[in-house]
């Protein structure tokens, strides 16, 4: 009943129906806008995500964290010897 796709019995009303709703002068800008919009979508797809920089009080802080546990590694160094 409903197998084998969109044939040209399907097409041909939905075509004119399109054509008396937007008139024949609009579609091609109606095809352009609609191509230019799926083309941008892939582009956005194939980019990479871009990269958030992290506050400064954030970088900060990590900073203190990483000098912090590095005076505590060198002190159990010396405290072990």
């Amino acid at each position: 009943m409903f197998g084998g796709g969109i044939g040209i019995q399907e097409i041909l009303p939905i075509a004119v129906i399109i054509i008396v709703i937007f008139g024949a002068r609009r579609i091609p800008d109606i095809g352009k806008g609609l191509g230019e919009g799926i083309q941008n979508f892939k582009k956005a797809l194939k980019a990479p995500p871009p990269q958030e920089e992290e506050a400064p009080e954030i970088e900060a802080k990590k900073e203190e964290a990483e000098e912090e546990a590095k005076e505590k590694a060198k002190e159990e160094a010396t405290d072990s010897k």
